[in-house]
Formats: structure tokens, sequence, C-alpha cells
């Protein structure tokens, strides 16, 4: 079956499931809280599982044209020691993918581009989610925010490259435009509808406006409203929700003339220290991106000042210490890490799901945060289409959260335990990691890297209530 749905939130997440949908049939409408991008960049890992979503998608070649192949990963402790290494030739061989880096605001871009045809609503904060009929709404906090959008940083995207308030607009209706082909009256009682094509209950999402909130319905919401979900909160209010890590993210990209005589290799690496990491990534077009996890009281986070970091690590392995003090403090980012140690109860309630962070934030640890959204899209799409919305629904819970829940919660465990946040503890951390045998290390790239997305229907030994499934 096919119907309408709306996406909350305009992250990866949102963007690629308002993709899948619409590929699918689905009439899809986005609600984004923000009303333009900032100016900050970040960079992404691409990992073998997030290109099988992205080929699904039919964006993978045009991936392939924004990204950078690399030939694989490695760590390094603070000496220059190297005591992990996963190739990007063997990940092909294995997984029929390599590993990737991508700047965040290209992937977005790139999402943003493939679904020109599906409305995106700038400025619009959602305040509440319901299903349409006697159950109780769910509605989030007025005077709050709506959340991020993904793994920390899938907020629309923090980049010199990222698309401008003018840009979006070009592509899609301005911020005021009325949703679907309704016109907004301005008054508290427009209840417009995204109109549905098929029958059973549907959602209700409460949109904040000057004049007050206005109601719009859809067979599917899609919430993908990042780490601090105020909506996940509104849904699960029992749910702990998103814990601090224990350190704080700064993320910069050089400049690719400042980067050029560096000579930074085709690797993600990462280095550790006592009570900092630092790691290093090209991107295409000869930018290098970096990031560094730097242990601090969520009260007390440094400022974004690279000059101070680069200080802080003039010891370290080259040539860490030289890009530091090649980035310019308009490219430099500190965020704390937040992640969801605690598994929801579901991904879903009524004919509303939860995609990526807002379902399963997961520390940059893994590099998993854009890969497990990516297949969210993908499954979710799928299973909706071929089961109807509840059975639909159901099979995606069934699939996704264990696999997602088990990632989120090994995150935070290796946060832990790789930050080596005193001397003692990095000492114990790097005496394990020269113990690690190469097959451990391979397990657990495997636990990461073994998904494909579902062949026909969902997943396998899910099985939809015969009487429920629908045609397309």
């Amino acid at each position: 079956m096919t119907g309408t749905a709306i996406v909350i939130g305009a992250g990866i997440g949102g963007l690629a499931t308002a993709k899948a949908l619409r590929d699918k049939g689905w009439h899809v409408e986005i609600l984004e809280r923000s009303t333009h991008s900032t100016a900050l960049g970040s960079g992404l890992s691409i990992a073998p599982n997030a290109v099988h979503a992205l080929r699904r998608l039919g964006l993978d070649s045009a991936f392939f044209g924004k990204g950078r192949r690399l030939d694989g990963l490695e760590a390094r402790l603070h000496s220059g020691t190297r005591v992990m290494r996963v190739d990007s030739a063997a990940l092909t061989t294995k997984y029929g993918e390599g590993l990737y880096a991508v700047e965040r605001a290209e992937l977005h871009r790139l999402l943003l581009e493939s679904i020109e045809d599906v409305p995106l609503h700038l400025g619009r904060r959602v305040i509440g989610v319901a299903t349409d009929g006697p159950r109780a709404a769910a509605t989030a906090d007025r005077r709050g925010q709506q959340g991020g959008q993904g793994d920390h940083m899938n907020e629309l995207p923090h980049a010199s490259a990222a698309l401008s308030q003018d840009s979006i607009s070009a592509i899609r209706d301005d911020a005021h435009a009325p949703l679907h082909d309704n016109s907004h009256s301005g008054t508290a009682s427009d209840n417009r509808h995204v109109t549905p094509t098929s029958g059973g209950t549907r959602a209700v999402v409460t949109v904040d406006h000057p004049d007050g909130p206005y109601a719009l319905r859809a067979d599917l919401v899609v919430v993908a409203d990042g780490v601090h979900s105020r909506l996940r909160q509104a849904l699960f209010p029992d749910h702990p929700g998103a814990r601090y890590a224990g350190y704080a993210a700064w993320r910069g990209i050089v400049a690719a003339s400042a980067a050029a005589p560096l000579a930074v290799r085709p690797v993600l690496a990462e280095t550790w220290g006592s009570g900092m990491r630092v790691g290093v990534m090209p991107l295409r077009d000869g930018r290098v991106y970096w990031y560094a996890f730097d242990t601090a009281p969520e009260s007390d986070l440094p400022a974004p000042d690279p000059e101070a970091l680069a200080a802080r690590c003039a010891s370290w392995p080259d040539p860490i210490p030289a890009l530091l003090a090649a980035t310019a403090p308009a490219s430099t980012l500190v965020r704390p890490v937040h992640y969801l140690a605690h598994g929801l109860p579901s991904f879903v309630r009524g004919p509303i799901a939860l995609v990526g962070d807002a379902a399963h934030a997961v520390t940059p640890d893994v590099g998993q945060g854009a890969c497990l959204a990516l297949e969210d899209a993908v499954v979710l799409a799928a299973a909706v289409t071929d089961y109807g919305v509840p059975n639909g629904l159901r099979a995606y819970d069934t699939q996704r959260r264990p696999r997602t829940e088990r990632i989120a919660q090994t995150s935070g465990r290796m946060g832990r335990a790789l930050q080596g946040s005193t001397p003692a503890a990095a000492r114990l951390r790097d005496i394990a990691a020269r113990l690690t045998p190469d097959a451990l290390n391979a397990r657990f790239a495997n636990s990461l890297y073994d998904w494909t997305p579902p062949t026909a229907g969902v997943t396998a030994g899910w099985q939809a209530e015969p009487e429920a499934r629908q045609p397309h």
C-alpha cells in the first residue's frame, strides 16, 4: 500500500526516509524547525552497510562522485604505535563495499536534491503528535525545541558549503508557504490536512505558529528530530532520554590549500591520548576533516578555539598539531556527545515511527550514526509499503530495534573505554589494544557492516497477518 506521510526533521535520516517513501509511491511532506543552515562543517565516514542503503535509494553513483574512498581506518597510540587497522580492500571483499569519507553537507545536499518534488517546509516547529482517535496525544513542551537532526551533528549541516535559506527555497517552497494545496488562514482553528489516500487510523501533527497552532493529518508520521527529540520524550515519557557520554566532540575542516603540504594519508586515522582522542580524515576535494573527543564536564565544555587545542596537542604525532593550527576558528565546532544508553520500549506508537538518532542515538565511536539512519529509511519504507502501516511498523520495529540498540549501547561502552580519561585508564586501554587479536576486531566490524537491505517484504522470519496485508 501507499498513502500520505509527514516526516518531522530534515536531517540525513529525515531526508533519506522521505526519499525512500517517495520512491515507493507515497505522498510525502517534510517539516523542519530550522529556517536556515549554519556555517560550520563536519565529515562522515560512510561504511559498507550505508553504501548498500544508498544503493537501494538509487544514490550510490551520485554518492561516489561526492565521497572519497579511503584505504581503511586505523587507531594509534600517542606514541605513534598502530594498534588496529581495518583495510578497505578487505571490507570490499567481504561486504561488497569499502569505506568512504564525505562532508556532511555534501551528503545532505545529495539527499535534498534527490527529492526536489517533495515539499520541505522550513520554520515549522512541531509541538505534538497523536493518533487520530481515542488514544492520548503526545505533546512536546512548546517552550523547548524540537531537537537536532541526527548523530550529534545531524542538524542542518554545519559547513561553509551548506545550503543557505535562499538556496533551499529556490528548490522548495518558502518557509511560510501553505502545506499541500491549502492556504493558511492564520488562525488557531486552521486545521489543514495532508489528504490521506488509504483508510485506517491516521496520525495528527500539531505545528506551532505565531497565530496559534494548527493540525495536519497523514497515514504515517516519521519522527526524525534528533538525539534530543522532544517528540520521543512525549511519546515515551518514562524513558530517561539521552545521556551525556562524558566528552565533547570538537570538529573542524582544514582548507585544501592549508592541508596540501601536510600530505594526509587516505585513511581515517584516530590517535589516542589520555582523556583525548583525535581523528583525521581527508575529503574528496583536498580539504581535511578532523575531530577530537575531549573529556570534560558537560557544564564546562571547552571554547571552540583550535589554537588552544593545537597547543594542548603540540606533542602529538604529525599531522595533528599542524592540522589543528591550520584550522580557522569559524570552521570549528564543539558539542557535547549524547546517546541513548537505554533502549526504547518500541520505535513505533500507532502510525508514528522514530528513525535515526530520535530512535537510537549512538556515540561517534562506531561511526554509524548516519549509516544507521540510512538503514532505517530503507527498511521503514519497504515495511509500510509491503504490509501497510500497522503491520509494517511492527515489522520495522522488530527488525531495527535489536540491531540499533545493541550498537548504541556498545558505542557508549567503547567511548568510556577508549577515552582513557585518567592516565591509569589510558595505560590499561593501550595494553588491552595491543593484546586484542585481529579476529576480535574483525568480529566487531562484522557486527556493524554485515547488513543488506530487505530484498522482498521486510525481514526473514517476520510475517504480516494475512488479512492485514494489502495489495500495492
